[in-house]
Parts: C-alpha cells; structure tokens; sequence
C-alpha cells in the first residue's frame, strides 16, 4: 500500500462553501446567507459550460458593471454555441424549491454579433435531472447594454405563471423540486463571442418578495474518489502489421499471453485520492467481485488534499466478465462534496485504455466540475470517456443484441507528465493496454468546457482504440459516383458517423458497430475493422419496386472502389467506377444472389474473424470499399439501390452466416 501528494495542481480558494438550505435533515454547520449569489465573493463559486469545444470561457467578477449590491458575475466567452454559467460549481445547493415562489435575477449583454430571442435558465436536481426554463418573449436583444429584470416561477404549484412570466417549461421525468442542486443561465449567439452578465440572482419566498436563506459548506469538505486500478501482470494486445492490404501477426507477438491463466495471482492496484478541498478523516475501502468481498480490506487513513493511496488487492483470475468494485467510505462516514466518486467499478475483461497527462492540463480540468460533481481530472476522465463508452455499449441494443454487448472499457493506466514527448510516450509499452490517448495541455479549453456533457468526439476516437471504424468512410459524394451521380449516406449518423441505431442517432452506436464487437469479444484489442469479414456465404437479394419483386430483370451491380498494397491500381479509389462488378438477371420472385469474389489471402484473424471470397472480394478494413449499387431498367426507367457492408456483418451477427436474405428497395433515378 502507498501513498503519496500530488503538488502540481492549481487550489481552488474557498470563500463560501456548502449545501444550501430549505431542505429536511440535518445540515453541516455553516453560516447562513439572504443575499444574492453574485456578490464578488462568490465568483469562484460559479461554473461555466460550453457545446463549443475549442473557445475559451471566463467568469469573473465585475463590479463596474452591476445592478445591485458590490458586483455582478459575468461570463466572458469565445463560444457561438450554446454557453452558460452556473451556481454552485459543486452542484450542491441543496434547496427546496417547494418552499420558493421564483428565482428572481438581471441580466446585462454585450455582443457584437447581436442577438435574437431569449436566454433559457435551467433548474438541476441532484441527480442531474433537469428543469429547463425556456425564453418565449424574444427577451435577450434588451438586454444588449441594459439590465432587464427576469422572474422564473419555481416549484409545481407554480405551473400557472410560467406563460405569464415568459417561458415554457419543460420538465425531465422525476424532477426533484426539494432538493435544487444548481441553477444554469444559457445563451446563443449566431456568431462567435459574448459577454453577459447576471446580478442580483436570489430565490424568493412565495408569499413575498424576500430572500429564501441559504448555505454553502462544500468546500470545507474532503472529497474521496476511486479513480483507477491498474492490473498487475498486464497482459498484451497484439501488436498488428497492415504492410500488406491485411493484418499480419508477428510470430514472436503471438507468444506473449491475452489474459491471466484460469486461477493465475492477480493484483489490482486501486488509486484512492483525496480531491477535496481538507483533510479528510480515516475510514475504509472494500472491493468486490460479483458482489462478494475479497479478503483484502484496506483502512483509508486520513488523506491531505490532492493525496493518493494505493492499496494493492489480490485476486485469482477467472476467465469471463467479472464485476470489480471498490468503495471507499462503505458506511458513509465522511461528509464529502460528492458521493458519486466513492465507487469505482469496472468488467475484469474490459478492454484497458490508457491516459497520458501533461499536468497543465491535468491541472486546469480539476479545476471544473465534472459529471460526478467532483473536481478532479480522474473523475472528468471516467465519467466522459469509459463510464459514457460503456452505457452505449451497454444501450446500443438491437434484435440480434438485444442487451448490446458484451464489451466494455476501462482506464487502465494514467500517466501524468511535465510535458508530452516521445519519452512520455514510452513510458507504458504499447500494447500494455488495448488502447491509448493523450491529454495535453492545450486541449484543457475543449475538456473544460465540456466537462458536463457527453464529449462525443472524445468517445468517437477512444471507440477507434478498441478497433470501431469510422462508418462515414463508406457514404459517397454525388460527384464520386461515375453510373448515376446519386450519393450515399447512411440513414442514422450514429456515434462512429454512420451506420443504422433505429433513429436514435449519434448518442447511440450502430448495428454493424454492435454486430463488431460482438463479433470479437473475449479477444485482446490492436486489430482495427476486421469484423468487417463477417460477410455470410451465401447473399440472395430481393429487389423491390414500389414494394413489388422485380422480376427478371437485368442487375448491375458496382462497387465503391478502394484497392491498396503492390501493384494494385489505386486509380479512382473512393469512387464507384462506371464498370460493374457483376452481371445478371433476378429470378420471377425478384431474387438475385450475389456472387462471390476471390480475395487476396484467405485466413482467420486471433479474434476470429475469417476473411473469405464474398461480393466485396478484398474488403478493406477502413470500410473504404464497403459498399454496392444496384441499378436496373425497367419499362426504359432506371431504378437504383445502395448497401453497405455493415448489412451484411449484421445478418451474420443474426445467425444468418451460411445462407442471408436481403429486400432492397430500389428508386427511380
């Protein structure tokens, strides 16, 4: 078991600290407060949010531009998205809404680009669900150098007054009115860059114009957190050659060990830091597999601030998904800012990834706070990347996965450094884990302003590390296509930019992404796209017009063209040539059976995926040449159909690998 305190990173001063008020139970201690939360006192205490990634955000206190008392809050932003600041920054303003009539606020702006319509204002419960107030009065362009005067009506007894007072609310399933953690004020702008400010911002009484008391106590708290664990032996990826236009296993690659033997000594060397803003007080820390207690125990002694632990847990292996947790504070001792970091729990054969550091950044991201209500770059670092990865892979759920997947990631090893160079890099041998990113300083402005929300280019490029493609490789621009100039995009865009999710999008992987991982779970990581082999043997197609068969009729069938390696033709690759690469006619029920093509060299990946001839021949792992076209005459009209490889990975993932049924509905060109 060690210890030890990390210095590098900035303090957040306390001024004000706490939960606040209005709410059954017993409180910590702290003083009580009638005034407004936008005294320059407080300007540490408020947080900003950006869908922006790459712009800069400020708060700061003003107190020249104001409307009441010392100051106002103002936000400072590059952004031309949807912006906002909050209060508390900890999420803790545990109040009663119940008890409250109306947040009552001004707000004062500046933006050169002008502005249209009006701010929204959301209400946070502790959970994190959502109360969002939107603007129906066209309200913002007044507040371009002026204050104008806004009330919200809170609470469910006040539903009477929202259209009254100008806004329309809507309302996120199991709302907690009595327990308000955190209040939002959002803006957007057409162009890039605002200034706006907020003052006299209070919670009123509903039977007068008087201030709703409050507290604050949470940056006089300790704050616990589980961040990692890291596996001790590490066992390896395989590390893949793509020299030749396929994956090659080196021979001496192939001796190294996948996974711990059956019953081999494991350890998991469980990181415990303390990122509260005081020591925190000794206490426990359990871990578990599949909810039964090892024999390790490890009391927590008390931790300075930014002080780690790490408490090294034996365990035999076994083979298969297993659930590790490890809890600190398991009797709920200790009074911390947040609860949610206190469990750490992760799938022991996730697929491992790795976190390098530049402590600039390390620093800076410690300083938000994050989706566990915490202020730490570990937490932002789980709760963006593995713990969101793990709920698609665990909600992409479809007829022939009807639980998503198996698979699942974990950060297995964080590295922080002075500055990223290739010696950081070497720090961890590259196949210690299945995958890796780096974190350097100058990305902290797109890691901070989204450290609430769902990073979704951060999680699209970490699910490329465990092997996922990029589906948008496959769509095609009209002017690439030399038959019938028709493009082709994929019908849902979901989180890899492609594929099918059922309409839900880009918060969702696809089916072919599913169908993939499914494909190769309970192997080791360091292949990219094979599973793009799983093609059935056999491919009969219906063709469909105006949801009739198209009976004996002449096919075309061409492909999106990508050849790649010695001697091949790379001419016009990414685009469908005007060749077919099959002929033929349908049979009376419409059917034609696509034939299949040689490859340049049949084989089994270690992940088992078989590379055999099919009606792509050589399928490229990047997905460059997954797709068809299919056009026909009929009554001298042209008619045309796209598809894409992943149908075909998905009828295998159904079952169908010997024999698959396809219907394409073909349309007039």
């Amino acid at each position: 078991m060690m210890h030890h305190t990390w210095t590098g990173r900035l303090s957040l001063i306390a001024v004000f600290s706490g939960v606040a008020v209005g709410c059954a139970g017993e409180r910590p201690k702290a003083t009580m407060h009638t005034g407004e939360f936008t005294e320059p006192a407080l300007a540490e205490r408020w947080g900003y949010g950006a869908t922006d990634q790459e712009h800069p955000n400020k708060i700061v206190a003003d107190q020249e531009t104001k409307h009441a008392g010392e100051g106002a809050i103002k936000l400072d932003t590059g952004s031309g998205f949807d912006t906002w600041m909050y209060f508390p920054n900890t999420k803790d303003l545990d109040l009663d809404a119940t008890k409250c009539g109306a947040l009552d606020f001004w707000m004062y702006t500046r933006n050169k680009n002008g502005w249209g319509g009006d701010p929204w204002v959301i209400l946070r419960d502790q959970e994190a669900r959502a109360a969002q107030y939107n603007g129906t009065q066209q309200r913002l362009p007044q507040t371009l150098n002026e204050w104008v005067h806004f009330v919200v009506p809170v609470g469910p007894g006040a539903a009477e007054r929202f259209e009254k007072e100008g806004w329309k609310l809507v309302l996120e399933p199991g709302f907690d009115w009595q327990h308000v953690a955190a209040v939002e004020f959002h803006a957007d702008t057409g162009g890039y860059g605002f200034e706006m400010w907020v003052d006299d911002v209070r919670f009123v009484a509903a039977d007068a114009k008087e201030p709703v008391p409050w507290r604050l106590t949470s940056l006089e708290r300790p704050d616990l957190t589980v961040t990692w664990a890291e596996q001790v032996p590490a066992c390896h990826r395989y590390i893949v050659d793509y020299t030749n236009p396929w994956p090659v296993i080196k021979d001496e690659d192939n001796k190294l060990n996948r996974w711990p033997a059956a019953g081999e000594n494991v350890v998991y060397k469980v990181h415990v830091r303390n990122v509260g803003r005081v020591k925190s007080d000794a206490t426990d820390l359990v871990c578990t597999v599949d909810g039964q207690p090892l024999s390790h125990k490890t009391e927590l002694k008390a931790l300075d601030p930014q002080e780690e632990l790490i408490a090294d847990v034996p365990w035999q292996w076994q083979s298969g998904a297993h659930q590790f947790e490890a809890r600190a504070d398991t009797k709920d001792k200790l009074d911390e800012i947040s609860k949610k970091n206190n469990l750490l729990a992760f799938q022991t054969d996730a697929y491992t990834l790795r976190a390098t550091v530049e402590k600039g950044c390390y620093d800076k991201v410690s300083q938000v706070n994050n989706r566990l209500g915490s202020f730490s770059f570990e937490d932002w670092l789980r709760a963006n990347t593995v713990d969101h990865m793990n709920w698609m892979l665990r909600n992409s759920t479809y007829d022939f996965a009807p639980q998503g997947t198996k698979a699942r990631v974990r950060i297995g090893t964080i590295v922080y450094v002075d500055k990223l160079n290739d010696d950081a890099r070497k720090l961890v041998p590259i196949d210690a884990t299945d995958g890796g990113w780096d974190y350097p300083e100058g990305s902290y402005i797109e890691y901070c302003n989204l450290a609430n929300t769902y990073m979704w280019a951060l999680c699209h490029e970490l699910m490329h590390q465990v092997g996922v493609i990029d589906n948008y490789q496959m769509d095609l621009p009209a002017q690439n296509n030399a038959v019938n100039g028709k493009p082709f995009t994929q019908p849902d865009g979901g989180s890899m930019g492609g594929g099918r999710t059922n309409g839900r999008g880009g918060t969702h992987l696809a089916d072919m992404d599913i169908a993939g991982l499914n494909a190769t779970y309970g192997h080791r990581r360091g292949y990219f796209g094979e599973y793009l082999y799983q093609v059935p043997e056999r491919n009969p197609v219906t063709l469909l017009i105006d949801g009739k068969p198209a009976a004996n009729v002449e096919v075309k069938v061409y492909q999106k063209k990508w050849d790649e390696g010695a001697g091949r033709d790379g001419t016009g690759n990414g685009t469908i040539p005007n060749t077919p690469i099959m002929t033929g006619k349908t049979d009376a029920a419409g059917k034609y059976t696509l034939e299949n093509r040689p490859v340049l060299h049949e084989f089994t990946t270690e992940t088992g995926c078989t590379l055999h001839p099919n009606p792509f021949a050589h399928i490229d792992v990047v997905g460059r040449n997954g797709v068809l076209m299919y056009r026909v005459n009929v009554g001298d009209k042209w008619y045309y159909a796209f598809m894409d490889i992943g149908q075909f990975n998905v009828e295998h993932a159904r079952g169908h690998t010997k024999d698959a049924q396809y219907e394409v509905k073909l349309q007039p060109e």
